[in-house]
C-alpha cells in the first residue's frame, strides 16, 4: 500500500536554494494545496547549513546559539512543530503536501512510512539505519535523522531530509544532543 492514494501530485525541484526562500515555498505550497491546489513532493538542496526550529520550540533552550553564531547559520522558523533539525548543504530535502480533506490517513502514519522509506534509501547506500518509532531515523543507536509532520491551513504536511554529507558532530553540538555518528 502506498503513502496516498493514485492521483495528481505536483512535484517540485529546488536545487541550491537560500533556507529562507526553501522554507517559503514550502509554507506557499502548504496554503495553496489546502486551498485546492494540487498535492506536491517537493525535493531540494540548501545554499548553506541552516537549523530548521519547529513552530512551539524555544531557540534559547533548543539549540548553541553562541555556537549558531560563530558559524553563522540561519535559523529557519516552520509553521509546524517537531524537534529542531539541522540541516547540510548537501542533504536532500524532502516536503510533502496534501490536502487535508482527501488524506486517508492519519500523520502520525504518514510520519511513519516516510521515514521507513528514508531509511531504506540509506540502507539501498550500506547504511546501517534503523527506523526510531515515531519520526526518527538512527545509525548505531544514534538519531541522524527526524521529520516534523502537522497541518497548515488545510494542508497535512510533512518535511525531513536524507543527509547526504554533513558535520554530524557539529550539528549535534549545535541541537544540545548528547551524541552523534562520527560518520555515516
Amino acid at each position: 500500500m502506498g503513502i496516498v492514494p493514485m492521483q495528481t501530485l505536483r512535484s517540485i525541484d529546488l536545487q541550491d536554494v537560500v533556507p529562507f526562500h526553501c522554507q517559503g515555498v514550502f509554507d506557499a505550497v502548504s496554503w495553496g494545496t489546502g486551498r485546492g491546489e494540487l498535492d506536491a513532493v517537493i525535493l531540494g538542496t540548501s545554499s548553506q547549513r541552516f537549523i530548521s526550529l519547529g513552530m512551539y520550540q524555544d531557540g534559547n533552550e533548543e539549540l548553541d546559539l553562541a555556537l549558531r553564531d560563530r558559524g553563522d547559520i540561519p535559523i529557519v522558523r516552520r509553521q509546524i512543530g517537531g524537534s529542531a533539525m539541522f540541516h547540510g548543504e548537501s542533504d536532500l530535502l524532502i516536503c510533502m503536501v496534501f490536502n487535508r480533506d482527501l488524506f486517508p490517513q492519519s500523520i502520525t502514519r504518514l510520519a511513519r512510512d516516510v521515514m521507513r522509506a528514508i531509511v531504506n534509501t540509506y540502507n539501498s547506500f550500506g547504511v546501517d539505519a534503523h527506523y526510531q518509532p515515531v519520526t526518527g531515523v538512527a545509525v548505531r543507536d544514534v538519531s541522524i535523522g527526524r521529520c516534523a509532520v502537522g497541518t497548515v491551513s488545510g494542508s497535512v504536511v510533512l518535511v525531513s531530509s536524507i543527509v547526504v554529507d554533513s558535520d554530524r558532530e557539529f550539528g549535534s553540538r549545535l541541537l544540545k544532543m548528547e551524541q552523534a555518528p562520527t560518520s555515516i
